[in-house]
């Protein structure tokens, strides 16, 4: 039958420490310093958290640079999504501490696209992500990085893209995805002049790229 257990505190076995006390309203503390707690699979977090953090690259050293004057591939990474894409959301960051901008050469592009399964380094329009996915790809509504010819500079770079399934961003071949999917994000460079580089990351500086996943 039904009963209540009515306590105030939960103590160890020897009765000199208390690891659990219930307050008069019912709130409970867990009154040890330092616990261990594991969180299981049905754990649910709050919309907005970062519930997986991936940094998939963090070097100081190379050039990743193109002078194609077509979409050639710079860097790729994998990530393995935690949850569909009904309950997160993919944010791509990529940071260089030093880059470049050419003069008078043209200007330089940076496309990022995403791929499950069928991975490839040959540039896919179909694979670009979008800024809109209700659109089709196109110069004025993908992720092209337009690096233009104001000067030589050499400048910090930071993307951002986020990645999911509608409204947020996707591709025309890639437009959801189920948790334990391995998404191949690829950088690609082009430059409308063989004389301009088109630079991601220069020499021996700092450069990284890592993904956050967030709870819809």
């Amino acid at each position: 039958m039904p009963s209540d257990l009515q306590v105030s505190n939960i103590k160890d076995l020897t009765g000199s420490n208390t690891g659990l006390s219930i307050a008069s309203d019912g709130q409970v503390s867990i009154t040890q310093n330092n616990p261990t707690i594991q969180l299981g699979s049905n754990t649910t977090f709050p919309s907005g958290h970062i519930i997986k953090k991936s940094v998939l690259l963090n070097s100081d050293s190379g050039n990743i640079v193109t002078s194609s004057t077509t979409a050639t591939s710079l860097i790729s990474v994998d990530y393995t999504t935690l949850l569909n894409s009904s309950s997160s959301l993919l944010e791509i960051v990529f940071y260089a501490s030093h880059t470049t901008i050419g003069s008078g050469y043209g200007n330089q592009y940076i496309y990022i696209t995403a791929t499950k399964s069928s991975h490839t380094t040959t540039y896919s329009v179909n694979n670009l992500i979008r800024l809109n996915p209700n659109s089709s790809p196109n110069a004025q509504q993908t992720t092209r990085r337009n690096m233009p010819n104001t000067g030589s500079h050499r400048v910090e770079q930071t993307t951002i893209q986020l990645f999911g399934a509608d409204p947020y961003p996707n591709t025309m071949n890639l437009t959801s995805y189920a948790a334990g999917d391995v998404i191949r994000f690829q950088f690609y460079g082009v430059t409308t002049n063989a004389s301009g580089d088109c630079t991601l990351a220069l020499n021996d500086f700092w450069r990284s790229l890592w993904v956050n996943e967030y709870k819809l």
